[in-house]
């Protein structure tokens, strides 16, 4: 017999489930042989003796004989086949043999409507119909073999379709007919009951089949689940909910922790945990069992059995399916994490050059520590200070320097400060420190005077001995705010107030400074709509050529004149358009403007009159001063041999590279380049070498002061020299005697600015005097 109840090989294997269904049903077929032949001669037997009564004894028994001697012929095949000498590959010879041997014993019983007609007598024939159509009734059930049926069928009801048809009357001819028809009915339920067995047969093995897969696949699973728990670096537990026992872990639990799996076993898991008791951990379990959570996540250390521990993120997940209660732990090593997130704490919170509390940090320890001073009636103080000179230490040296000035200054800081003192870097070179727990205001007056001192100290940068002392400003609470933004701010106006008394200082807050503070703040929020409301004008004070004794230029000059403030010097409202990002649109408008008016000063034919306009360090930090001066050369139609563009100092020593390509920039456009109150800052003559220059105006602090203050005299003829030596014209500022413009004279400085030539002059009034210059200027000259 053919087997088929190894799915595994049958379905992957190179036969098919129509192969595994042709088996099974050639298995059937001679499974049921023996039962079959059994009812086919107990059948026949009592066919035989029912008829003895109407034929020759001898021929029944001779008719049965030969139907025992067909029957055991298939009983010998199905035997053979069911004690094995069947295989698959001759699976179609022995079904062939089997249809054969259905054959064989169909005509043998459909032969007895032949051999035994049973003429006239309607009992016999009605006999011979029943036994006929019994047995067909039965292969139907028996044969699950649509050919086989057949065969049988007709082989069995065929005779009696064609004896009835033969014997001539309508009535056997319509009983011919009816067989017939019952034959077809016959062989379509045939049909019907194969195909369902058929469809019954592949379902029950693509069920089998789908089955089988879903078992590979959970197995599959299963062992994948298995080698990622054991392989994972986590650890996995399994323990009793009501012990904390470990019932089952991972290998990587046992490899981390140090422990061998029978002392897991033995130990609560809560014994494992550095910060967390029994009880503890039961009550991360209680929200779970109250069905108030699915998934408890708690941060501990797990101690390790070498004594060291390791920082986890556990999460527990209680089942109650299984008998008892479990819980499934699982626990990652967050060491990295909780690195990472120290060093972001770092950053969010440090300064990374001095390692200082930073901005964000300070501010909200402010608060506590002002909430901290509530409690306790204490007094509080800030000291707000910056370095002097940073940043010409830092153009001039490099930003390395500056870096390494700011880490010594830090630990200077750090120095004469106490333990519950915080001191932070704010940004730059300013730092802010907190004082708390004052028995005294004054205890803060010494901290601030520590500093001061301790700032006059030179500093040693790259070898070099470095100057930088330092400008403290002190806020005090509850005297002066209550508030972090208002403390802040006193103790940064108190700053700024030291340095304008001389910087190595310190300075308290004062109402004083709240007022001038106040003016500032009034100052710039008029100074934000003065551009928008033409509030700003120009005026152009005349620079003279003593020599050639006529007008050569003039410089342009910014007014302001408020509704409300009135006129507002430039001395108080130009460093708080720089401070305010201002300063650029007013260059922008200070230069179109000064461009427009030039150009009318040079139509007619007229001697060329040229134009000065100062311009700030942060115009030239924009980036796009060179398409800001094409732009206003261009529209106003104005020559750039007209235009003179003064700056300062400052410029010189950024220590970049950009400035030096702005200052080519503008040579090439044939613009000449004026150095603005040369000797007021802290450049050296070098500078002067790198950069295309030419003219350099000497500060009229110098020059009011050259008849009265011999070093004055000596400091301008050494300008006067020096400028000279590097093909540098001359203009001084600030003459307002007869005396002052012969000095310059006989130093030979041609070029003169100040009230003595002329006062700033609006537009329309320098347009008036340049018609009236001789009469003018031969007065000034004559004195």
């Amino acid at each position: 017999m053919v087997e088929s109840g190894n799915i595994t090989s049958s379905i992957s294997g190179a036969s098919s489930i129509d192969r595994l269904i042709e088996i099974d049903r050639v298995n059937m077929l001679f499974a049921r042989t023996d039962g079959a032949i059994l009812s086919l001669l107990s059948a026949a037997a009592v066919y035989v003796y029912l008829q003895i009564g109407q034929y020759d004894w001898r021929w029944l028994v001779c008719w049965y004989a030969f139907l025992c001697i067909t029957l055991l012929g298939r009983t010998r095949l199905s035997s053979a086949y069911n004690n094995g000498l069947s295989d698959r590959d001759s699976l179609p010879e022995w079904l062939k043999q089997y249809r054969l041997g259905v054959l064989s014993s169909g005509i043998m019983l459909g032969s007895i409507s032949f051999v035994f007609p049973n003429g006239e007598a309607g009992i016999y024939q009605m006999l011979t119909f029943v036994i006929l159509v019994g047995i067909t009734v039965g292969a139907l059930v028996v044969l699950p073999d649509f050919k086989s049926l057949v065969i049988y069928v007709v082989t069995l009801m065929g005779p009696l379709v064609v004896v009835y048809a033969t014997k001539g009357s309508e009535l056997y001819l319509g009983i011919s007919m009816m067989i017939a028809i019952l034959m077809m009915i016959f062989i379509k339920f045939s049909k019907l009951y194969n195909d369902n067995l058929t469809a019954s047969l592949r379902l029950r093995y693509e069920n089998k089949a789908l089955l089988f897969d879903l078992v590979n696949e959970k197995n599959r699973l299963d062992n994948r689940l298995g080698r990622i728990l054991n392989e994972s670096s986590n650890e996995v537990f399994v323990i009793n909910a009501d012990t904390l026992f470990c019932l089952q872990m991972n290998t990587g639990a046992i490899d981390n922790l140090g422990y061998t799996e029978k002392e897991l076993h033995e130990t609560p898991l809560s014994c494992f945990l550095e910060n967390t008791d029994e009880d503890a951990f039961l009550a991360l379990v209680k929200p779970m069992q109250a069905n108030e959570k699915e998934v408890a996540l708690h941060r501990d250390r797990f101690l390790r059995k070498n004594g060291s521990s390791y920082p986890v993120e556990i999460r527990l997940q209680l089942s109650t399916q299984e008998t008892p209660p479990i819980i499934v732990v699982t626990a990652l090593d967050i060491t990295e994490r909780e690195e990472y997130e120290q060093k972001l704490n770092a950053q969010a919170n440090f300064d990374q050059l001095t390692k200082l509390p930073n901005r964000h940090f300070m501010l909200s320890h402010i608060d506590r520590g002002l909430s901290r001073a509530r409690r306790g009636g204490n007094a509080l103080a800030l000291l707000y200070m910056d370095l002097d000179n940073f940043k010409n230490i830092n153009d001039s040296l490099g930003h390395s320097a500056g870096d390494e000035l700011l880490k010594q200054a830090a630990e200077r800081i750090r120095s004469v400060l106490r333990e519950q003192d915080t001191p932070a870097r704010l940004g730059g070179d300013e730092f802010l420190i907190m004082l708390e727990e004052l028995g005294d205001p004054e205890h803060a007056e010494v901290v601030a005077e520590k500093l001061v001192e301790s700032f006059k100290q030179p500093f040693v940068v790259d070898s070099r001995q470095v100057h930088s002392t330092t400008s403290v400003g002190i806020s005090i609470y509850p005297d002066d705010g209550d508030t972090v933004e208002a403390l802040m701010q006193n103790a940064d106006t108190a700053m700024y107030q030291a340095k304008d008394s001389g910087r190595s200082h310190y300075q308290f807050f004062s109402q004083e400074m709240r007022r001038v503070a106040e003016e500032r703040l009034l100052i710039a929020n008029h100074l934000r709509h003065a551009l928008k409301k033409q509030e700003l004008s120009l005026v152009y004070q005349p620079i003279m050529d003593t020599v050639a004794g006529r007008i050569v230029g003039a410089e342009c000059l910014v007014r302001w004149h408020n509704p409300q403030l009135g006129q507002v010097p430039p001395d108080q409202f130009i460093p708080i358009a720089e401070s305010l990002g201002l300063i650029e649109e007013i260059g922008q408008y200070v230069l179109n403007t000064a461009c427009k008016d030039a150009a009318e000063w040079n139509r007619g034919g007229r001697e060329a009159v040229h134009v000065f306009v100062n311009l700030s360090s942060q115009q030239f930090r924009n980036g796009d001063l060179l398409a800001c001066v094409d732009g206003a050369l261009q529209k106003s139609g104005l020559s750039p041999e007209a235009l003179v563009l003064e700056i300062t100092e400052s410029l010189l020593i950024q220590g970049s590279h950009n400035p030096l390509d702005i200052i080519n920039g503008l040579r090439k456009r044939n613009i000449r380049l004026a150095m603005d109150d040369f000797g007021t800052g802290y450049s050296s003559l070098s500078f002067l070498k790198r950069f295309p220059l030419q003219m350099l105006k000497i500060d009229h602090s110098f020059i009011n002061d050259i008849c009265v203050d011999n070093s004055s005299e000596v400091l301008v003829e050494a300008i006067i020299a020096m400028a000279k030596s590097l093909s540098l014209d001359v203009i001084a500022e600030g003459a307002e005697s007869k005396e002052q413009l012969d000095f310059l004279q006989e130093r030979g400085v041609r070029l003169v600015q100040g009230y003595y030539i002329s006062s700033p002059l609006v537009a329309s009034e320098f347009v008036d005097y340049l018609g009236h210059e001789g009469d003018k200027l031969s007065l000034v000259v004559a004195g």
